[in-house]
């Protein structure tokens, strides 16, 4: 999360957006815990509580944590990646996917 973080800073102004969706926020006391470990992993970026019907669109199919979805300008999923990277390979990531995306 630090490492989405200082991607945010790098990309901001451009076509790229990092949100982070804390898919398990379902009271007072979980949203607090969440919004500490934003505090905490130095997550500076857009956080979404997702609402029940973000949740049951896409989120109550996600099987690993953390998992990654790539949006285009129309809301279109263009990709997704699972599991946790560091700030180089997150780069590449999104780097390669703006490429496929702006083909």
């Amino acid at each position: 999360m630090p490492e989405l973080g200082e991607l945010a800073k790098e990309y901001d102004g451009s076509d790229v957006q990092i949100i982070g969706i804390p898919v398990d926020v379902s009271d007072e006391e979980t949203l607090k815990t969440a919004q500490d470990i934003v505090a905490q992993t130095g997550a500076n970026y857009l956080h979404l509580v997702p609402n029940k019907e973000l949740y049951n669109i896409y989120l109550k199919n996600v099987s690993a944590v953390p998992e990654t979805i790539f949006v285009d300008k129309t809301g279109t999923i263009v990709g997704n990646a699972v599991g946790a990277r560091d700030k180089d390979s997150w780069k590449k990531l999104i780097d390669d996917t703006l490429k496929k995306v702006t083909k």
